[in-house]
């Protein structure tokens, strides 16, 4: 089961490291017309914005692995932490991030907020959402009443 979790893992990392280097492309600007330019736009660097935390693992994973700089090549990846979907959304609309891992409901919320113009979903990077690891002994939420998680 743990091999089919990597092989899934590693694949879903490749697609997104892919879908995010053409996504920085078509962010490029476009530049005088020279054979390699021909072939598309080319960008020194992608700004990139994630959680900090294990709902974006493939985020984390990709960037300390090097897999997604691996895959973007000769671009340079800087990255940029947020603590809040609004917050990524924020940056991506305002041009200060070029992509982001971002969970289901800000993108929902930015796409129909702007009539599909602020935003573009390009690949899912993770499915079934994150869950809770608790001890044996805890079979319900009753169970965490007053203790503190972290």
């Amino acid at each position: 089961m743990n091999r089919i979790r990597t092989a899934t893992t590693i694949t879903a990392l490749g697609l997104v490291a892919a879908a995010l280097a053409g996504c920085a492309t078509a962010a490029a600007s476009p530049s005088q017309s020279t054979p390699a330019a021909d072939a598309g736009p080319s960008v020194d660097e992608l700004r990139l914005g994630y959680f900090a935390n294990v709902t974006h693992a493939p985020a984390l994973v990709g960037l300390q692995e090097g897999i997604l700089q691996k895959d973007l090549g000769d671009v340079k990846v800087s990255t940029q932490v947020f603590n809040a979907g609004p917050a990524a959304i924020e940056a991506l609309t305002a041009g200060a991030i070029d992509a982001t891992y971002i969970g289901p409901n800000p993108s929902i919320n930015t796409f129909i907020q702007s009539a599909g113009q602020s935003a573009r979903v390009i690949a899912g990077a993770a499915t079934g959402g994150a869950a809770l690891v608790v001890a044996d002994d805890i079979t319900s939420a009753d169970d965490l009443k007053g203790t503190t998680l972290a």
